[in-house]
This record gives structure tokens, C-alpha cells and sequence, in this order.
């Protein structure tokens, strides 16, 4: 297992700076453990990101976000809802799959 930690909200906050809609994919393996990526966590994010103007257009959990193939197919209506930005709340290796898995 890899243990994960939450960035600050307000470096999440810079980083979507100027995206109005966002999609938000977490990890049901190691950041749920560690609580920092399940549905709870997203629930949490989606709120905050709600409250300061952003639309969260979808949210989904990954078995592992660290699996291509399981993210491959979680990642289709994330894209099909074309946000302006994806936060992946996983471990490094995790965002490196969805980023492969996301809409440019």
C-alpha cells in the first residue's frame, strides 16, 4: 500500500484557478485506506469546489487508480462530460493513469 496525504485546499483551489466545470476520479484501494481519495473525500471536495463557484460535472472511484485498464473504463464519462480539468485524488502513480486516460 502506498499512504497518501491531502495537498491543501487552497494549492487544489490555485490549481483549478480557471476551470469552471471539473470532474474529480479518486482511488478505492490506497487513498481510500489512508482517507484521502474514496467517496467520502469526494463528497468533501465536490462541496468545496461547489461553494466557491466551480460546476463538478462528475465524480467516479477507480478500483485502482494505479490500473489502466479499470481506469480506462472509469475515465469514459468523466470525458464524456468534457469538464475543463480532472483532479485525481490517488497516489502519484494513480494520477499518471488517469492523466494518460483524460481528454486533452
Amino acid at each position: 500500500m502506498i499512504i497518501t496525504q491531502k495537498k491543501p485546499v487552497e494549492e487544489v483551489m490555485a490549481l483549478v484557478a480557471d476551470a469552471k466545470t471539473v470532474a474529480i476520479i479518486g482511488c478505492g484501494s490506497c487513498a481510500t485506506a489512508c482517507q484521502t481519495g474514496g467517496e467520502a473525500q469526494i463528497a468533501e471536495l465536490t462541496k468545496i469546489l461547489e461553494d466557491a463557484g466551480k460546476k463538478v460535472v462528475a465524480t467516479t472511484v477507480a478500483d485502482y487508480c494505479c490500473m489502466n485498464l479499470g481506469v480506462k473504463s472509469k475515465m469514459k464519462p468523466l470525458n464524456a462530460a468534457n469538464p475543463d480539468c480532472v483532479i485525481c485524488m490517488s497516489c502519484g502513480d494513480g494520477v499518471q493513469c488517469v492523466a494518460k486516460n483524460a481528454n486533452n
